[in-house]
C-alpha cells in the first residue's frame, strides 16, 4: 500500500510533471514568439519548421503525460489491489482469531458445571433462555426464533454482559469473554479490535507512502543548490573586477558595411533587391527612405 500511495503521488510530484511542463512552456514559449513575429517568419517560409518545433515540445509532453497515466494507474491499482487484499485476509483472519480466542475462553473459564441445575442461577437461565435464540439460515429474519443448544448455548451465556445487567437475582458469571468484561485487558478478541488494527495497518500504510516524496523534495533542494553554488564559485576566464590582469580599452569605434548585398525571400519569385552596398560610420544616424516594398525593414532585419 505504502509502494502504491509513493507511485500516486509520484505522478504528479515526479520527474514527469516536471518534465511535461517544461515541455508545455517551451511549447508556448515557441507558439507567443512565431504569432508576434508572423510577418518575418511568413517572408522567410519558416511556418513549417515553427510548426515542427511547437509539434517536437507538444511530443514530450504528451510522452510525459502518458508515463504520468501509467503510474497513477499502476499506483491506483496497486492501492485498491492492496485494500480489499488487506481487507479480505484481515477480515478472515481476524474471523479466526476472534472464534480461536472464544474457543480458547471458553476452555479457560468454562460456564459453571451446575448452570442448569442451581436454583441460584434461575434467573440466568430464564434471560439466557429469551436471548440465546437464532433463526435458521436463509429465512432472511421470518423464520421462527429456535434456542442454542449444546456448546453454541454456553458460548452465548458466556457472551452476556451479565455484570451490566441489574435485575434482581442475577449472578455475575464469569465466564468465556466475560472475564475481564471484553476490555483491552481480555484475552477474547473481538470485532472492534480486528477493524481497529485493519485501519492502524491501511492508515500507517498511507503515512509511509507519504515519506519517499519529502526525500526526493529534498533531492531537488540539493540538485538546485548545487547548480546555484555552482555558478557562485565558478571562476571566469574575464574577471572583470580584477583591475592588474587583462587588455584595457581606451576608446573603441565600429562601422557596419554592406557590400554586393543580393536578397530574395523563399516565398517570392523576384529579388527584394540586389548588389546592394551600404556605409554606416560609427556614431553616424542613417535613414532609409524609399517605396513600399523596395527592401528598407528587409534591409534593418539583417543588419540587426
Amino acid at each position: 500500500m505504502a509502494f502504491s500511495f509513493y507511485m500516486i503521488l509520484q505522478s504528479g510530484a515526479g520527474n514527469d510533471g516536471l518534465l511535461g511542463k517544461e515541455a508545455y512552456e517551451a511549447a508556448a514559449n515557441i507558439a507567443d514568439e512565431t504569432l508576434s513575429s508572423m510577418p518575418t517568419i511568413a517572408s522567410f517560409g519558416g511556418e513549417t519548421k515553427a510548426a515542427k518545433r511547437y509539434e517536437g515540445h507538444l511530443g514530450e509532453a504528451e510522452d510525459s503525460a502518458i508515463r504520468q497515466s501509467k503510474k497513477l494507474g499502476l499506483g491506483t491499482g496497486f492501492l485498491w489491489g492492496s485494500f480489499f487484499g488487506m481487507m479480505g485476509i484481515g477480515f478472515w483472519w481476524g474471523g479466526h482469531l476472534t472464534i480461536q480466542s472464544r474457543e480458547q475462553a471458553m476452555i479457560n473459564n468454562p460456564i459453571p458445571a451446575d448452570f442448569e441445575t442451581n436454583d441460584i442461577y434461575a434467573v440466568n437461565r430464564a434471560i439466557a433462555d429469551e436471548y440465546c435464540k437464532y433463526r435458521p439460515p436463509g429465512s432472511f429474519g421470518q423464520g421462527d426464533l429456535l434456542s442454542y443448544t449444546g456448546d453454541a448455548y454456553d458460548a452465548c451465556v458466556c457472551s452476556i454482559p451479565w455484570s451490566t445487567i441489574s435485575e434482581p437475582g442475577v449472578v455475575n458469571i464469569q465466564c468465556g469473554c466475560t472475564v475481564g468484561e471484553l476490555s483491552i485487558a481480555s484475552d477474547c478478541i473481538t470485532t472492534g479490535r480486528t477493524i481497529a488494527v485493519f485501519f492502524s495497518v491501511m492508515i500507517a500504510g498511507f503515512l509511509l507512502g507519504m515519506i519517499p516524496p519529502a526525500f526526493q523534495a529534498i533531492k531537488k533542494a540539493q540538485l538546485a543548490a548545487y547548480k546555484l553554488y555552482k555558478i557562485i564559485d565558478r571562476v571566469p576566464s574575464i574577471d572583470s573586477s580584477n583591475a592588474s590582469g587583462g587588455k584595457h580599452v581606451s576608446s573603441m569605434e565600429g562601422q557596419i558595411s554592406i557590400q554586393g548585398m543580393h536578397f530574395q525571400y523563399p516565398t517570392s519569385t523576384t529579388k527584394t533587391f540586389e548588389d546592394i552596398n551600404l556605409e554606416i560610420a560609427a556614431g553616424e544616424t542613417v535613414a532609409l527612405v524609399g517605396e513600399s516594398g523596395s527592401g528598407k525593414s528587409t534591409i534593418a532585419r539583417l543588419v540587426w
